[in-house]
């Protein structure tokens, strides 16, 4: 526990130092959302009906970017070839690292979501279900993103081989999170869209933070 206490205020330390990534990314899903906006046009019944698939992609699209540079610190500075060979847990370190992105990016992608909303014409009364699977959804986002910096670590043109691999991973995350929020705003139940959308979060929990650690010590041998 205070390995993982440790490396995830080391992480929240160096995004609050350098908060340039967290601003872009905000920025990124501002910009998104409102070409979203501008894309579907000014009635207020369309961006309604579609408006939640485009606060979820442009979530989805402003959190991929960075995550090339998930490990680039520890790996540039040596860092993470001696966790390699401590009897420290990897998956520990997995796990400290997407909270700690989950809290440096992911939270403001949630505080700024109401105002998103707005802009879409979605009413705020559907603001609980849609915090809760965006929640979610990023969370599962993220350990998909842990696996995906891992296995294109060193590699040219990282980000875009990361986006391949996560965005195609991460599809049954924004269908069950979009249904949810459909559900709500139809009034049917909603709690199922949710159940699911919480299994596959776990299922990515027990399963990223070990098969990335395989990746990153294969990353390390072979580099």
């Amino acid at each position: 526990m205070r390995f993982f206490l440790t490396c995830l205020a080391a992480d929240l330390r160096a995004s609050l130092t350098e908060p340039g990534d967290i601003l872009a990314q905000l920025g990124f899903f501002i910009m998104i959302t409102a070409l979203f906006v501008l894309a579907a046009g000014p009635e207020s019944d369309r961006l309604a009906l579609i408006g939640l698939a485009g606060l979820w992609m442009a979530a989805l699209a402003s959190m991929v970017p960075a995550f090339e540079r998930l490990y680039e610190a520890e790996a540039r500075s040596g860092w993470l070839d001696q966790l390699l060979v401590s009897p420290q847990p990897v998956w520990v370190f997995v796990l400290a690292k997407a909270a700690g992105y989950y809290i440096s990016h992911a939270v403001p992608l949630l505080l700024a979501s109401p105002l998103m909303m707005i802009w879409l014409t979605l009413p705020l009364a559907l603001l609980p279900v849609v915090l809760a699977s965006l929640g979610l959804g990023l969370a599962g986002l993220i350990l998909l993103g842990a696996l995906g910096a891992a296995l294109t670590l060193g590699a040219r043109r990282g980000a875009i081989l990361a986006a391949i691999l996560v965005l195609p991973l991460s599809v049954p995350l924004l269908i069950f999170g979009v249904l949810a929020g459909q559900a709500a705003l139809s009034q049917a139940p909603v709690a199922p869209h949710l159940q699911l959308l919480a299994a596959a979060v776990l299922f990515l929990l027990v399963l990223m933070p070990l098969a990335t650690g395989f990746a990153l010590r294969t990353a390390a041998e072979n580099g």
